[in-house]
């Protein structure tokens, strides 16, 4: 049988995305009914002054927002595009239904929006900022790089911008460069998380530094105690430490550390639910100790409820109840993670040895 303990590896370092949605325009008019009113209250105020002003398009613009707060993206962007027929020389109206196009998922129109904004001259950065994010999502670094730093052109001091350069960079292999973007963007913000978690990684798992590694994930805790990544972070240096302790030998240790990885990815999957690894590493922890299987199979049976298909958690499952000695519930975990992923490691041996001992 494959040791699991080989499954766990990839699990250990976590992904951090420089890529966010944009963030909507700011209120262009200052036109919206009283905002004490409910929702539909104030679409109903708006109606009735579009009714008495159909050539205002800033009411068009506010409507056309508010129905985007309420998830009513068809008349966001039907109002959006009466707006511009409106004012179709206003930056801002353009970018509102590129930014509206891209929430719909529609790249290319959402490109086209923030395009027609810059050749009107718009001074807003999200405008070039998230040109570059849709060079960024295709490839085409170089043009990416040019709009992040047009972007902050108009606004130097917004660490997201500086962020992005950085994961470009090391998108790219430049990882020194990499790591001067992410500490500029610590020094603009102490608190941006996605920089620390970012130099987290590289030092883990590209230069192979762990201790500056966990030296940054240690300033975000001080920063953020309950941050999930930084928890999970440091939840996964403890099982590290566990893994590469004999716990016959130096039972103790083994024991402390494991009781830590468990208590950092308990605190990680509460602050996030839908984390799916530190639940996985929650329950690798628990399986690793022998003692508390009962908690190994929930933290397991989590990660199935989050992402029923995921391998990994279908074969950690599979090899307790072998353990335990319920064969026909292990050999069905076995074959359903064979089923969601047919190379994995050992999967196939596993389902083979068990339908041969259960002949």
């Amino acid at each position: 049988m494959t040791n699991p303990w080989l499954l766990l590896m990839p699990a250990l370092v976590a992904a951090c995305c420089a890529c966010t949605p944009p963030a909507p325009p700011a209120q262009a008019a200052a036109s919206l009914p009283d905002s004490t009113l409910t929702p539909q209250d104030q679409l109903r105020a708006l109606g009735l002054q579009i009714q008495a002003k159909p050539q205002d398009y800033a009411l068009r613009y506010d409507r056309s927002q508010l129905y985007y707060q309420l998830d009513s993206l068809r008349q966001a962007v039907s109002d959006a595009d009466a707006a511009l027929g409106l004012f179709p020389q206003s930056p801002d109206l353009h970018y509102w239904r590129g930014f509206l196009a891209y929430a719909q998922s529609d790249t290319a129109r959402a490109m086209q929006g923030y395009r027609e904004a810059a050749r009107l001259g718009s001074q807003e950065p999200e405008v070039y900022y998230q040109m570059g994010q849709l060079f960024f999502f295709q490839e085409k670094y170089p043009q990416a790089l040019a709009y992040y730093r047009k972007a902050m052109e108009f606004n130097d001091a917004e660490p997201m911008y500086v962020f992005a350069q950085g994961f470009l960079e090391e998108r790219r292999g430049s990882r020194s460069e990499a790591v001067r973007h992410y500490r500029r963007a610590i020094e603009l913000d102490s608190n941006f998380a996605k920089a620390y978690t970012q130099l987290h990684d590289l030092y883990l798992a590209r230069f192979e530094n762990e201790d500056e590694a966990m030296r940054y994930n240690a300033l975000l805790l001080r920063r953020q105690p309950t941050h999930p990544l930084a928890s999970f972070n440091l939840g996964s240096y403890h099982l590290r430490r566990a893994m590469n302790i004999d716990p016959e030998r130096r039972p103790e240790e083994f024991g402390r550390h494991l009781n830590e990885a468990v208590a950092q990815f308990t605190i990680a999957s509460n602050k996030d639910p839908g984390f799916l690894l530190a639940w996985y590493n929650r329950g690798y922890s628990y399986y690793l100790g022998r003692q508390r299987m009962q908690e190994a199979i929930e933290s397991f049976g989590k990660v199935l409820e989050i992402k029923p298909d995921y391998a990994p958690a279908c074969f950690m499952l599979g090899s307790i109840y072998e353990q335990a000695g319920d064969l026909q519930t292990a050999l069905g975990y076995y074959r359903q993670a064979l089923q969601y992923q047919p190379d994995g490691d050992g999967f196939r041996e596993a389902v083979l040895e068990l339908e041969s001992r259960l002949r």
